[in-house]
């Protein structure tokens, strides 16, 4: 028997594609609000690696500078890690840990 929810010609329920459209939506921003972050990080990562390999090719009177020119990069790095995992934390993990892993780990052992 026909539900009002169906149509009466045993159509499917147009609201369950309407669900779907909404979810795939939801994860779509998701992903592009997390590939920001990303995005932002590498940027970091790639302005701190700049920084500390000039350490090494500068004389030790200009090394207080670079090391905290080195400092604020890092700090920087931290502060959008922590943003990332406030939005990270709100979705499964496995659901997007592949998206932001290799970045997190390659902030780190910078």
């Amino acid at each position: 028997m026909a539900t009002p929810e169906s149509t009466s010609f045993g159509m499917v329920n147009s609201a369950i594609f309407e669900h779907l459209q909404a979810k795939i939506d939801e994860d779509a921003r998701v992903r592009e609000e997390l590939r920001n972050f990303l995005q932002d990080l590498e940027k970091q990562g790639r302005a701190t690696q700049s920084i500390l390999s000039r350490a090494h090719s500068i004389p030790s009177a200009q090394l207080a500078s670079t090391i905290a020119d080195a400092e604020n990069s890092v700090s920087r790095q931290v502060e959008t890690i922590s943003k990332l995992a406030d939005v990270a934390s709100k979705y499964p993990y496995y659901k997007y840990n592949g998206m932001w892993t290799r970045d997190v780990q390659n902030a780190v052992s910078a």
